[in-house]
């Protein structure tokens, strides 16, 4: 998980060139294998987490979003502390699905 903003700004980037619809499917089919063939809290299955989880922030799909980051933020516990920087990036992620949602609350 060393170079993780480097990768989701490669995602966010692929995502100008590729239909987001294609580019979430692709990733579901990623994450998806990544399950299947890794441990739960193998860095690059944290990564393809993250990498969804960030396209549907990006998409407005907090709902589908959150569950993701909430896992996220649980096996960086787990695998690196409450003081690591991914760590507190999955807390900041989570928070603004709550800051998202309700923004679209108010009138």
């Amino acid at each position: 998980m060393a170079l993780m903003p480097a990768l989701l700004g490669a995602t966010r980037r692929a995502a100008r060139f590729c239909p987001a619809a294609e580019l979430e499917k692709v990733l579901r089919t990623v994450l998806e294998s990544r399950r299947e063939k890794l441990v739960p809290k193998h860095p690059d299955t944290l990564t393809s987490i993250y990498y969804l989880a960030d396209l549907l922030k990006a998409r407005g799909k907090l709902d589908e979003a959150e569950p993701l980051f909430r896992e996220a933020l649980e096996a960086s516990r787990a695998t690196l502390g409450d003081r690591h920087p991914y760590t507190l990036t999955s807390i900041n992620n989570i928070s603004l699905i709550y800051t998202s949602d309700a923004a679209h609350d108010t009138p």
